[in-house]
């Protein structure tokens, strides 16, 4: 059974599945460019080549702004992170909903966007997740991250349905509000790093068990056993000393650089 530190009534496996249902979100909206480019070649005018373009720039950002939400992470938590990440990919695609013109698909999408997607990255979903939890925290961090791939099976299904009765700019609207929402839910649920350093820094540490009790009586326990049994071999002045034995291997001839060594061997 998990054994996290508690810091608020939350149970720590509803964070876990907000933080699954953050990275579907998140992700489906990073993979919505390829439902949508026949919608786009047809409405806009834009060639696949030019909306491969704003993939490429956002994949970009997300790669050099990943070292610096990795770096803020660990000096201030994951809770703002996510929160603005969240908010970032929001107004990124509420940007181009409102303004459908080129130089906003990339700088909403590429720019505004890819930030955000590196804010609300799998390395910043693995450290909200592995705060909380003491034991199957490799469970709890699997579930978390795996909402990036098969989060998408629920979402995604449900965008490209959207498109069927909606046109593609309500359908990345809803997404953006979805995020803002969400941002809300993020904020209210994650506590922040303050409070987390504190309760590490007052949950004492359990003490190791000398006794257990098994099968109706008491007996010590094995590292218990161990440790005394070396304590009582080094403490006793009674032990016969170590008695020399010949070995059968001849000496190297590294051994003779070490008289020491060789006249023991």
């Amino acid at each position: 059974m998990a054994s996290p530190v508690r810091l608020s009534h939350t149970n720590p496996w509803t964070v876990v599945a907000l933080c699954f249902l953050t990275l579907a979100i998140v992700m489906s909206a990073r993979q919505s460019v390829p439902i949508m480019t026949g919608e786009w070649v047809r409405d806009l005018g834009w060639s696949k080549t030019f909306i491969g373009s704003g993939q490429s720039v956002a994949l970009v950002v997300i790669g050099l702004i990943a070292p610096v939400t990795g770096n803020l992470v660990d000096r201030h938590g994951p809770r703002g992170l996510l929160v603005g990440g969240l908010l970032v990919v929001a107004c990124g695609l509420a940007m181009f909903a409102i303004y459908p013109l080129a130089a906003v698909y990339i700088l909403g999408y590429g720019l505004v966007g890819g930030m955000g997607f590196a804010a609300c990255n799998d390395h910043v979903i693995s450290t909200a997740v592995a705060r909380i939890f003491d034991e199957r925290r490799g469970l709890a961090i699997g579930i978390a991250i795996s909402g990036s791939s098969v989060g998408q099976f629920i979402f995604v299904p449900i965008l490209t349905l959207a498109l069927s009765y909606f046109s593609w700019r309500w359908s990345i609207a809803a997404a953006a509000i979805t995020c803002a929402l969400l941002a809300g839910v993020v904020w209210k649920t994650l506590e922040p790093s303050h409070v987390i350093a504190r309760a590490a820094a007052n949950s004492p540490l359990e003490p190791p068990v000398a006794w257990q009790y098994s099968g109706g009586s008491l007996s010590p326990t094995p590292p218990f056993i161990s440790s005394t049994g070396a304590f009582s071999f080094a403490a006793s002045p009674q032990r016969e000393p170590l008695k020399r034995t010949s070995c059968p291997m001849p000496p190297s001839a590294d051994s003779r650089r070490y008289p020491r060594l060789a006249s023991m061997a």
